[in-house]
């Protein structure tokens, strides 16, 4: 059960989400030929522009351009992989640095990408946030569309725990510390390059919290620390993983 001040966070978090939604105001130019691109990927349930602050704050801090891919949650895993297969090569062009983003689920979806559609050659580095690497039970609370995909025993999962290329992009896992959706066992469960715990914030509240910024655009940026496994206080977590 969570507690009364991630209960309270998660609440702002979610009233963030749908005010973002609703409003809808962030509206970047698109990437232009040869710019470092970050891709975000939302999760279930979710839209683009619940990442408008992050996106924001990324091109505030690196100036690098960004492409929010959204997508319904009640469709099919593959056929929405391929979707944000076919964004990538529509709007990013050719020789831009990509880094891929995805929260929750749409970690998987980037993953699925990178290994499994031909995306390597496109994306240099790839960050997940929340991301159930290995599934969530909270998948059995919704029994539709692409919940199936994040379930624990997901043939997803499954292979991407299997199936990872060492010589593919650079992954990079962050979880949040109170995160009780993706427990941080399951949001560090892949074979990472850095992995991270980030203090003090749950599955969707990490994507506004200014310190749980700081650490997604570093991981971002490639100056996430390569302890496996760090906390905020840089004391290890251990063998961890919407």
């Amino acid at each position: 059960m969570a507690d009364r001040p991630t209960a309270f966070t998660e609440t702002r978090a979610f009233a963030t989400q749908a005010t973002l939604i609703a409003r809808h105001a962030f509206r970047p130019e698109p990437p232009a030929a040869g710019q470092n691109v970050v891709v975000l990927v939302h999760g279930f349930l979710a839209a683009a522009p619940v990442f408008d602050p992050l996106r924001a704050r990324i091109a505030q801090d690196l100036g690098w351009a960004t492409l929010a891919f959204g997508y319904p949650s009640y469709g099919d895993f593959h056929a929405t992989a391929q979707r944000l297969a076919d964004t990538l090569a529509e709007n990013v062009p050719e020789g831009s640095a990509v880094t891929l983003l995805g929260h929750s689920l749409g970690g998987l979806l980037a993953r699925w990408y990178v290994e499994e559609l031909g995306g390597a050659p496109r994306v240099s580095r790839l960050v997940t946030v929340c991301t159930p690497h290995l599934g969530t039970s909270a998948a059995r609370l919704a029994p539709f569309g692409l919940a199936g995909a994040i379930r624990p025993d997901s043939d997803i999962t499954r292979h991407l725990a299997s199936t990872r290329d060492p010589a593919g992009p650079s992954l990079h896992a962050l979880a949040g510390a109170r995160d009780t959706t993706v427990r941080p066992t399951s949001a560090l469960g892949c074979e990472a390059d850095t992995k991270h715990v980030v203090a003090g914030v749950g599955h969707n509240g990490i994507l506004y919290a200014p310190h749980a910024q700081d650490h997604i655009v570093r991981a971002i940026a490639g100056g996430e620390r390569r302890a496996s496994g760090s906390t905020d206080g840089g004391s290890a977590t251990g063998s961890l993983a919407s």
